[in-house]
């Protein structure tokens, strides 16, 4: 006889009932997090495609999504995921003064109404 499992019930640990295997959402967020991780800290022909196309003149932090590729829209999707957990340090003097995050309460610009933002 053959058992049917919600995959959700599969993706749980041993100890909890399930098999362990990764749930295929986490790891292509994870893997999606890792890649804007990249494209903000280091720079590439890719990188720097994907900002001109996508950014134009505003920062990729507040970049939206309207006609976009789906890999930049899941970009978009994990920035907001991840955004308040990368910290820049001031060393090199490439940190942002509004859109990166170096201070505890976030990037800046987050804390400005969109009315005063402009609309970008």
């Amino acid at each position: 006889m053959i058992k049917k499992f919600c995959w959700d019930t599969l993706c749980l640990p041993k100890l909890e009932g399930g098999v362990g295997f990764r749930s295929i959402f986490d790891v292509s967020n994870a893997l999606f997090c890792k890649l804007w991780w990249n494209l903000r800290s280091k720079p590439s022909p890719w990188g720097a495609f994907m900002i001109n196309k996508y950014c134009k003149k505003l920062h990729p932090i507040v970049a939206q999504c309207r006609v976009a590729s789906l890999i930049w829209k899941k970009l978009v999707f994990v920035r907001e995921l991840i955004k308040h957990q990368i910290w820049w340090k001031i060393e090199k003097g490439d940190a942002s003064f509004w859109f990166d995050n170096w201070t505890t309460m976030g990037a800046l610009i987050s804390h400005l109404s969109k009315s005063k933002r402009g609309r970008n």
